[in-house]
């Protein structure tokens, strides 16, 4: 009980690193934007991907939803399904969002993929 009381005081000590947001990003949205498309199309000629439009859509959407509720000034995303049996996702600058099939095929619940999207 004690250890839980002085949690708080503790937490407000630490300073974590700035790791970035758009605002101080030193290239313009449409150059990241291009940037991004460029990665990803020397991405999916590197890696195997999923072409699944019905898991594609569902996942756009939930990607979408975050959106909405963050502070990303482009909102252009593109997401890409990664065929690999890893649990895992990343995010590209540019707004490429990429999600492993590993992922998607142990989380149990919407919220738990949900919860690694975010």
């Amino acid at each position: 009980m004690l250890l839980a009381i002085g949690l708080p005081a503790r937490a407000q000590e630490l300073k974590l690193p700035n790791l970035g947001e758009s605002s101080t990003s030193m290239f313009s949205a449409e150059f990241e934007h291009k940037l991004g498309r460029t990665w990803l199309q020397m991405f999916r000629s590197q890696v195997r991907t999923v072409d699944d439009p019905l898991l594609h859509d569902y996942l756009e959407h939930l990607i979408y939803l975050l959106v909405t509720h963050s502070k990303l000034e482009d909102r252009r995303v593109e997401v890409v399904i990664v065929d690999s049996p890893e649990i895992n996702a990343f995010a590209v600058p540019g707004g490429v969002i990429g999600i492993n099939n590993g992922l998607l095929l142990y989380a149990q619940t919407e919220d738990e993929l949900v919860t690694v999207l975010s």
